[in-house]
């Protein structure tokens, strides 16, 4: 197992499995009244923790706003947060929105907009996953 690390607690998406179905689960953030649907495996229902993956189709740093996925209920499809950490060696950013989620950046993504802290929004590819901690 590796060690953990900051970047590894801030990633951590710890809430509720209320339904698992072919494939998927019905992920509720602790402390929210969202229902994300995610794909998973070797999920069941309870309490669960570990890590949210989605693909970003197009990331916009942005000014202003808060933190939301759309829809409230469903697969993730638009999502706003904070950048807590770059990864540019693998393309990718750990966002903090209404859970923490790891966030593949598209193919030739401006990373130079891009900065811990800055508020970003984007719109999510089908197939947001969740994998639970072991």
């Amino acid at each position: 197992m590796a060690p953990e690390t900051d970047i590894t607690r801030a990633a951590r998406a710890d809430g509720h499995a209320t339904a698992v179905d072919d494939g998927c689960i019905t992920f509720v953030p602790a402390g929210t009244s969202y229902r994300l649907l995610l794909q998973a495996t070797g999920v069941e229902t309870g309490d669960v923790r570990g890590t949210i993956d989605a693909t970003a189709l197009k990331v916009h740093p942005a000014r202003g706003g808060g933190r939301f996925i759309e829809p409230v209920d469903g697969e993730p499809r638009i999502v706003a947060g904070h950048v807590r950490a770059l990864d540019e060696s693998n393309g990718r950013m750990l966002v903090r929105s209404v859970v923490a989620m790891w966030i593949t950046l598209p193919d030739g993504a401006d990373t130079a907009a891009l900065a811990e802290g800055g508020l970003v929004n984007f719109h999510v590819k089908s197939g947001a996953t969740f994998v639970q901690d072991r």
